[in-house]
Formats: structure tokens, C-alpha cells, sequence
């Protein structure tokens, strides 16, 4: 039975969820069809609906895989910004660890929190630290993120983009006042991760840096 057959079934529930774990409108906006993410919200969907399956909402599944008019279309339609997942994340962090950057400019401009953290300590510029997203890392410097914030491990931003060997993001830190000095859990600093995963470049400005300021 396909959806315009199933509506007209009288134990028709528009927002329940199917043996995958999602609603309709869940997997339309997942899969990024706008025709029927509008059906389904003008018969009613709950656009806030959660997935048994991970607990993504609509917008959780739209911000993640990018599609942007889908995500416009929820948040014009009130869906929640700032639900968490089953591992904690919102929407403006799935779409920053995946690299969308225009859906994480619309969710900002829109009002998404850039300071909520998810289960393993992530914020939004940490997130997009790691992954070396070098414009979203800009955006959210752009929009007052915290560029000390530490995860769960202790890392802050730059800590993270120093690992992961992103030099671009490692320097865009710096300047934006990311502290070269802050250590994690275990008492290293981002010049000590850079080292430790033979990243030469970053090492060797992270190490410049240090003796201009002392």
C-alpha cells in the first residue's frame, strides 16, 4: 500500500513510524523529496515527530544528509532547531560534522543553538574542527562560538583540528584567540597532538607561535 492509498485507511496514523523506525515524513525528508515532505505536512505530520530508530526528527534527518529546502520548509513549519539525537546531536551539528554549509548558515540565522554539545562533548566548531570544515569553522567563529570549549576528552577546537591534521583550521583558530597552551584530560596541548601524529606543519607553526608569545 502506498501513501495516497494508506491516507484513506482508517487506522491510518500519519505519524507512525514503520519497521525501519521512521515516519514518512521523516524518510521523505531524508531522502530529500520536498513534493511529499509538503503533502505530509499539510495532512498533518508532526514535524517534530521522533524516529524510534535513533531519535532523529524530520529536521535532524533533512540537516544531516543537506537537503536544504526540505530543512526550510520544517523550520517554516515549526519544527524544533535544537533536538538531540540518540547520540546528541542537533541538527546544526549533524549538518556541520557532514559539511553542509549552507543548511549550517540557515539553521544559525534561524536560531539554532551553536553551544549545545552532544554525548561525547562535541559543540558545532568542534565538530566541524575535527572534520576540517574550514567555512563552517569561520561561520560559527563569525557567529561568537566558543573556541575554547573542550569535549569529553578535554580537546578543545584547536586541539582537534591540530590531530587531525588541518592546518587551514589550525591557523584560523589561532588568530580568532584559540589558546595554543590549554591541555586535554591527560595534560597535553594541541602542539603535543600535532606532534604525536607527525603533523610537521602545524607543529612548526603551533611551535612559532608559542615562542611569540613568551
Amino acid at each position: 500500500m502506498n501513501f495516497q492509498e494508506s491516507k484513506y485507511d482508517p487506522q491510518y496514523d500519519i505519524n507512525e513510524c514503520n519497521d525501519l523506525g521512521f515516519t514518512e515524513l521523516n524518510h521523505a525528508a531524508w531522502t530529500g523529496n520536498l513534493e511529499k515532505v509538503q503533502i505530509l505536512i499539510s495532512e498533518g505530520a508532526d514535524v517534530n515527530a521522533v524516529s524510534d530508530r535513533g531519535l532523529f526528527t524530520a529536521l535532524h534527518s533533512s540537516s544531516w544528509q543537506g537537503h536544504l529546502e526540505v530543512v526550510k520548509v520544517l523550520v517554516k513549519n515549526g519544527a524544533d532547531l535544537n533536538p538531540l539525537n540518540m547520540d546528541g546531536f542537533t541538527p546544526l551539528n549533524g549538518a556541520v560534522w557532514k559539511g553542509h554549509q549552507e543548511t549550517v548558515k540557515f539553521l544559525i540565522k534561524n536560531g539554532a543553538d551553536i553551544y549545545i554539545k552532544n554525548h561525547d562533548g562535541f559543540t558545532p566548531l568542534l565538530s566541524a574542527s575535527w572534520k576540517g570544515h574550514l567555512e563552517i569553522v569561520a561561520s560559527l567563529i563569525g557567529n561568537q562560538a566558543d573556541i575554547n570549549a573542550k569535549n569529553n576528552d578535554g580537546y578543545t577546537a584547536l586541539h582537534s583540528a591540530a590531530k587531525r591534521g588541518h592546518l587551514y583550521v589550525v591557523q584560523l583558530l589561532v588568530e580568532n584567540g584559540a589558546k595554543i597552551t590549554e591541555t586535554d584530560r591527560r595534560g597535553r596541548n594541541a602542539l603535543a597532538l600535532a606532534h604525536g601524529e607527525n603533523n610537521a606543519a602545524i607543529v612548526d607553526y603551533l611551535a612559532k607561535k608559542l615562542e611569540m608569545e613568551h
